[in-house]
């Protein structure tokens, strides 16, 4: 949107809480100097994993989600992305590869994984985990995190090639008629107190300075809340794609259909 002259510059003097952005979530190569946007909440997609009927020492890796023997029992977002990032990160390519090529061999990659999947789910991925409908398979560590309340065997996994790393942004349109109102409700949300509330009921990570003291010290411990730097540094980012988007879709619609 912003190589396209949708969004307005932002002007950081007016976000008294600016300062409570963890840096390091800031200059992401999408937005350097975040002159477009600021971090609202940021998450990682791993390995959810029904501890009760499943040993989660023997899922270390991605690629374990292949095993026959989990056939039918393995849940997949419903995003092309997420599902493609994993098989490009087995067979050694980028995950934000626009290599026509390369995106067909994971496609091939994932044409031995469908027998084993029992659902793709990104409206409330924790549902099947809970219900126990599925035993394996990618989640997101907000949804894990969740799951994790409602029942403790419900696990989050991260694989040793690393995690996929999203996050969502906010943004100003360049014609926004209430410029000043959105600069109040941005700072409003930057606060530790409401950073709170939306881990609370979200479960997602917030990139907040402040918001650890205000929450339970079991929530502050928890690794899949707030993962560990290295396995930060060990996931990807997913990047824009440009038009090659087109040729994720085509090999997504030719994945689940065929």
């Amino acid at each position: 949107m912003a190589k396209e002259g949708m969004l307005a510059k932002l002007d950081k003097t007016k976000l008294v809480n600016f300062a409570q952005i963890t840096p390091s979530l800031l200059n992401k190569n999408f937005d350097p100097e975040n002159q477009y946007s600021l971090p609202y909440v940021y998450g990682l997609t791993g390995i959810g994993i029904n501890s009760a009927e499943i040993d989660p020492k023997a899922v270390t890796s991605w690629a374990d989600l292949w095993n026959s023997k989990y056939k039918g029992k393995i849940l997949l977002t419903a995003d092309s992305r997420e599902v493609f990032h994993i098989a490009l990160l087995l067979k050694g390519f980028s995950p934000n590869t626009t290599e026509d090529k390369e995106i067909e061999s994971a496609y091939h990659l994932l044409q031995k994984l469908i027998p084993n999947v029992q659902s793709f789910n990104s409206d409330s991925p924790d549902v099947p985990y809970v219900q126990e409908e599925v035993l394996l398979g990618m989640i997101w560590n907000g949804s894990a995190f969740r799951a994790h309340k409602e029942n403790p065997d419900i696990q989050f996994i991260y694989p040793r090639e690393g995690v996929i790393i999203w996050m969502d942004n906010y943004a100003i349109p360049k014609n926004a008629e209430h410029k000043e109102a959105a600069y109040k409700f941005i700072d409003f949300m930057l606060r530790p107190e409401s950073a709170k509330e939306v881990i609370e009921t979200m479960g997602f990570s917030m990139p907040n300075e402040g918001v650890k003291a205000l929450l339970e010290p079991t929530d502050v411990n928890d690794l899949t809340l707030f993962p560990p730097q290295e396995q930060i540094e060990k996931g990807v980012f997913q990047e824009d794609v440009g038009d090659a988007i087109d040729i994720y879709e085509k090999y997504w619609h030719l994945l689940k259909t065929n």
